[in-house]
Order: C-alpha cells, then structure tokens, then sequence
C-alpha cells in the first residue's frame, strides 16, 4: 500500500490518499475524490510505501486515488464521469 500526498486545485495543502497503483511518481496527475466537488484531478506530490500501523494518517479515514488521469483529462481539466 502507498500513502501518497496529492494536491488538487483551490486547496493550499496536499491531502493523503492510499494506492495501490505500483508505478505512481511524484508529478503525476491522478482522479482522486474530494468533498462536494466528485472526482477531480489532483497531482502527486509524494509517494511512500507504509504498512497500515505507520501510515500518517488512519487507514479507514483516507480516501483511495481511483486511477492516473489520461492526457486528455489533463489537458481539459475535466473527468470523464463515467469512468
């Protein structure tokens, strides 16, 4: 399990989310859920594999990246829905 730091837009500081996703990197852009908005584009800004006793934050309060964000979403800044 990794616990990555992502930062989505109109926020100051990065949020945790947990992935599973093996080749995840620093400066990759990721479909994450946050708040009110649903599914958003957000960029990683760490990556650290933990066990669940030494993550940084409770495993079952820390959403999940859905997925890396395709070239198209990036450039747009929108989400496919339905995916």
């Amino acid at each position: 399990m990794f616990y990555c730091q992502v930062k989505v837009e109109y926020e100051e500081h990065p949020y945790f989310y947990i992935s599973n996703i093996d080749d995840l990197k620093e400066g990759d852009n990721v479909i994450v859920v946050f708040g009110y908005h649903g599914k958003i584009i957000g960029e990683v800004m760490s990556v650290n594999k933990c066990l669940g006793i030494d993550a940084p934050w409770p495993v079952s309060r820390t959403s999940t990246i859905l997925r890396k964000a395709r070239a198209d979403e990036i450039k747009s800044k929108m989400v496919n829905w339905t995916d």
